[in-house]
């Protein structure tokens, strides 16, 4: 168990011994990394909100600064199959508890957490391949807005700081835009 509770098992591989084994070592010491900066980011953080960011953009940034972490832990972590699957997912389970804050008032099912977290993944997988570690900062928007739903139940709400279309001045559905007023009667 490392300090952070991510679980590293002595699995059987179907890559290989020795592969495996140095796969799942330094996916493990590369989860402890990422989920180490996650829980200190959300310790400091007051509100669920701000923990919520703080998180993701503890995740981000430090995925971002490491492209080869960000291969291992997005890219050959998950190719790995079962050799990787259970550390895989109790790192899933250790970033949900601690961005979300399961242990408070509101609690989604741990499938849900579990769902969701392997999306994010996906999300960010997919944008590493397309266009490198430096492009996942720009993805806090969209990984704030799914862990947001999660820990507080809204599904769509907009995520923070998101830019308004060019023209919209009002309230989202008001009617009201650049150049129009709503009149009365």
């Amino acid at each position: 168990m490392s300090a952070v509770g991510v679980h590293v098992p002595a699995a059987p591989s179907r890559t290989g011994g020795a592969h495996a084994e140095l796969l799942l070592a330094t996916y493990a010491a590369g989860v402890e990394d990422l989920l180490g900066r996650v829980e200190r980011a959300c310790a400091a953080a007051g509100s669920p909100t701000k923990r919520i960011q703080a998180g993701v953009a503890a995740l981000l940034e430090r995925l971002a600064s490491r492209p080869e972490l960000a291969r291992r832990v997005l890219i050959d972590a998950p190719a790995a199959g079962r050799s990787v699957g259970r550390a895989r997912a109790e790192a899933h389970r250790r970033f949900g508890e601690l961005v979300i804050g399961l242990d408070e008032e509101f609690s989604p099912p741990r499938e849900t957490v579990a769902a969701a977290v392997r999306a994010i993944e996906n999300v960010l997988a997919a944008n590493l391949l397309g266009g490198g570690a430096a492009s996942l900062t720009k993805l806090a928007p969209v990984v704030t807005q799914v862990v947001t739903s999660l820990g507080t139940g809204e599904r769509s709400a907009a995520p923070p700081n998101r830019p308004r279309p060019p023209g919209r001045r009002g309230p989202r559905g008001s009617g009201m835009s650049a150049g129009r007023r709503a009149h009365p009667g």
